[in-house]
């Protein structure tokens, strides 16, 4: 069950992340570079930083506020993506690195569900196994809203994230209510409190 939920939560958190990526935004270009690599470098930069602040955010992170954070990401993220689309390029190029700073944590905040368990690294390698799927699956979702809908490529990203929300949060909930690790699992483990 647990495996599941953090597979699940995981899965959605993706369509926040790279659907963008299916997109060519041939006809655009910053600072004589292609676009879409310009995009791809904003996202990661974020991303790289969300995991230094993330070093301090996710270790003092107590149990009650997981669910409250991963919402605050998500929704951070899916904001981000509206800004994207809104602000003409290529000034909407900050917004995706604002994308990538707000679900650079989500992993260690999903992750915190699972630690100290007797089969963490079990549940560790199911949540590992997301990123194979949920790659293509959500790449593979904004390429279908664009040829169903028409919407153009740079709302895409926007519209894949807001497909997604619902199950994001249905999954969410449920990684919430897994049970606390047992007395075995305590026995097994080193508990890892808030620092």
């Amino acid at each position: 069950y647990g495996a599941f939920a953090s597979f699940g939560t995981y899965f959605c958190m993706y369509a926040f992340r790279k659907p963008f990526t299916v997109a060519t935004y041939e006809q655009l270009s910053f600072m004589g570079i292609d676009y879409k690599i310009i995009l791809i470098i904003t996202q990661v930069l974020g991303y790289m930083l969300s995991k230094f602040i993330g070093i301090k955010l996710i270790s003092e992170l107590k149990a009650k506020n997981r669910l409250r954070y991963l919402l605050v990401m998500i929704s951070l993220a899916e904001l981000s993506l509206i800004l994207f689309g809104l602000v003409p390029p290529p000034y909407n190029i900050i917004f995706m690195f604002f994308n990538g700073l707000s679900l650079g944590m989500i992993w260690g905040i999903v992750f915190s569900y699972l630690e100290g368990r007797k089969f963490t690294e079990i549940l560790g390698v199911t949540l590992c196994s997301s990123f194979i799927v949920s790659s293509g699956a959500v790449k593979s979702s904004g390429l279908l809203l664009m040829q169903a809908t028409g919407v153009s490529e740079i709302w895409m990203p926007a519209l894949t994230g807001a497909v997604f929300l619902i199950p994001f949060l249905g999954f969410s909930v449920l990684l919430d209510c897994i049970p606390k690790p047992t007395e075995e699992d305590k026995i097994l483990r080193k508990e890892r409190k808030p620092m």
